[in-house]
């Protein structure tokens, strides 16, 4: 990536087209979420936006899948 900067590739690839981010999301297990990274640099910042949308979405898949777990037995 010589020819294109970093911050460029976050803001215009990574953060519009979540798609990507969720095709590839192992780029960003070892992110914390927890602690929000220095101001100053903004390729860290931009992985902790990124991986607290993919923490989001992990979150969601869970409780989607808990929920059809629960649904059948509740038929009954």
């Amino acid at each position: 990536m010589k020819n294109i900067s970093p911050e460029w590739f976050y803001e215009a690839i990574l953060l519009k087209y979540p798609s990507v981010v969720f095709k590839y999301r192992s780029w960003f297990e070892n992110v914390k979420t927890d602690v929000i990274p220095n101001g100053n640099d903004m390729i860290k910042l931009k992985q902790w936006q990124i991986a607290l949308m993919l923490h989001a979405q992990i979150k969601a898949e869970q409780q989607q899948q808990q929920q059809q777990q629960q649904e059948p037995s509740n038929e009954k």
